[in-house]
């Protein structure tokens, strides 16, 4: 588009003749042609009138391009980027935090999400004695299989970018904690094959075929426990988890360890940042429960056998998306940790593992 040719006042009698004035491509289709328009309106305030275009004002800075595409990551990439490297900038060395600890430090989620992910059953038995609201489990795993899957797109996105300018450098690891240890390591690579034989054995015994599909069943916490509990009787593993290794100043971005610093926020800019992220985290995932709640109630998916549609064709749907942001995700909420660890169900598996480390072994 040659831009430098808009002029305020400047008419067009139609489509192909704006583009022919300004060198674009005469599209056929409505949403070629609509993008074109949306790529005019960066850079001027045009009018429609039947087939007329009318150039009313020529900007004198273009306005930012916006993304909109489905499952499309950059509404949040810049401040996640941002935050991480502010994040980064209070560090030495290496830092390896989980990626629920790191969106915790970037205000991505709050403190309960982590542990909340792990005690659906007790997370449900809590809201209803305590909301007086009854909270299906099939939701909240619902909750939590929709934004898992997209905070680590966000998350490993801000991080591969990152990486790719050669602010940091990282790699995925697991981490264990020993009985006989007081601090969390990188796994060595004999203890990466005990557990990764161990998780294959119980996948058999649950009757999973991959990590994918028990991580979205309603037996992951199952899984976990028993991985768990076998390589305690067998190795002095006590728990283990995925972390991020991310290295800030080494050989590969010590040209870059200034521009870092820079970054460094007062504590009141820092806050206010994270609470941007925050609603636009939130802002965003009520926006895509409504839309899969719409496409049920039309039947715009078709008749589905789904075991989610009938759940997500009800009435309380979003609201309930609406409760589990405000109490997972709100910024700053208190921790109710506790009060949902009191719950009892039957057959609880986890009480021999305190707050910390359940949050680390499914962080």
């Amino acid at each position: 588009m040659k831009v430098e040719l808009l002029k305020s006042g400047q008419t067009f009698k139609n489509y192909k003749e704006l583009c022919l004035e300004l060198g674009m491509e005469i599209k056929k289709s409505t949403n070629s042609k609509n993008a074109q328009y949306k790529e005019l309106a960066r850079y001027c305030d045009y009018s429609k009138v039947g087939h007329q275009i009318t150039i009313n004002e020529v900007f004198s800075e273009q306005k930012p391009k916006i993304d909109n595409r489905k499952n499309n990551n950059s509404v949040y990439r810049g401040l996640v980027e941002f935050l991480v490297c502010d994040y980064l900038a209070q560090y030495e060395g290496n830092i390896c935090p989980s990626r629920n600890e790191l969106m915790l430090r970037i205000g991505m989620i709050n403190v309960n999400y982590g542990f909340c992910s792990q005690n659906v059953a007790k997370l449900s038995a809590y809201f209803e004695s305590t909301k007086k609201r009854t909270m299906d489990e099939k939701l909240i795993y619902d909750f939590y299989n929709k934004n898992n899957g997209n905070f680590k797109g966000i998350v490993e996105s801000a991080l591969d970018s990152l990486m790719d300018k050669r602010v940091i450098r990282y790699s995925k690891v697991r981490k264990v904690h020993l009985n006989n240890e007081y601090l969390n390591r990188v796994a060595d690579p004999e203890e990466e094959y005990i557990i990764d034989d161990t998780e294959k054995e119980v996948l058999i015994e649950l009757g999973y075929e991959s990590m994918f599909l028990v991580r979205q069943s309603k037996d992951w916490l199952k899984f976990k426990t028993k991985v768990s509990n076998l390589l305690s009787e067998r190795t002095h593993i006590k728990y283990y988890y995925n972390a991020y290794n991310i290295r800030v100043s080494d050989k590969y971005i010590e040209d870059e360890r200034d521009k870092l610093l820079e970054l460094l926020l007062d504590d009141s800019r820092r806050e206010q940042l994270k609470s941007e992220l925050n609603e636009t985290i939130i802002n965003r995932i009520i926006e895509k429960a409504q839309k899969r709640h719409e496409k049920e109630i039309n039947g715009t998916w078709g008749t589905s056998k789904n075991k989610m549609s009938a759940m997500r064709r009800g009435e309380n749907y979003v609201s309930d998306f609406e409760l589990l942001s405000a109490e997972l995700i709100q910024k700053d909420v208190a921790c109710f940790r506790d009060s949902v660890e009191k719950v009892k169900l039957k057959g609880d598996l986890l009480e021999e593992f305190t707050d910390e480390e359940l949050f680390q072994m499914f962080g």
